[in-house]
């Protein structure tokens, strides 16, 4: 992703083998080269970043349950990825241990995963309002039920011209799959309004 604060900073995310640490690597010079964020995320995977409307950037990452909540980590960077606070957990996004999304559409932030903290299930979309990281309280269920679950992917701007939708990609299971196995991507598009 580039950054609105830091003009033309690239910023991503990778991790140094499965839940050791994530790091965030930045560059100014377009890729030519780049530099490692001081701050280790330990044992956190899979994560995914945001940017907050006030140059805020934001990571909820995947964790392998070193929580008690079973849930995401979550961590921000006032720096423009140079460093970060220390990692939290967020007791409303619940997760099976499983890669998520999380994308700011108009000043709200869209998180999808699959919502259980035991199985690859129950697609659902969430939202804050804008300007706000606080999760709103209704969400929106994209598929009931076991079949439902996997990684996902908001896309913000796949339907230029469709109003005010958004759309998700995820993996999901058919019939015939043993449970949590993935074996469909589906694409759906939802109102950014619910």
């Amino acid at each position: 992703m580039t950054t609105k604060v830091y003009p033309g900073r690239l910023v991503f995310v990778g991790h140094y083998g499965a839940y050791t640490d994530d790091i965030v690597y930045y560059s100014d010079d377009g890729g030519a080269t780049f530099n490692v964020s001081s701050t280790p995320l330990p044992k956190m995977d899979e994560a995914v970043i945001a940017e907050l409307d006030n140059g805020t950037l934001l990571l909820n990452m995947r964790n392998d349950h070193v929580n008690a909540c079973a849930c995401r980590g979550i961590s921000s960077s006032q720096d423009g990825g140079a460093t970060w606070s220390p990692v939290t957990f967020d007791p409303v996004l619940i997760e099976p241990v499983c890669e998520a999304s999380l994308v700011n559409i108009g000043g709200a932030l869209y998180f999808s995963n699959p919502a259980s903290t035991t199985t690859r299930a129950n697609m659902t979309v969430r939202r804050t309002d804008v300007g706000s990281t606080a999760w709103r309280d209704g969400t929106l269920l994209v598929g009931p039920g076991d079949l439902w679950g996997g990684y996902s992917a908001l896309l913000p701007n796949a339907l230029p011209n469709a109003g005010a939708v958004g759309a998700i990609v995820f993996e999901r299971s058919d019939a015939s799959a043993a449970p949590g196995n993935q074996t469909v991507i589906s694409f759906v598009t939802f109102p950014l309004a619910f």
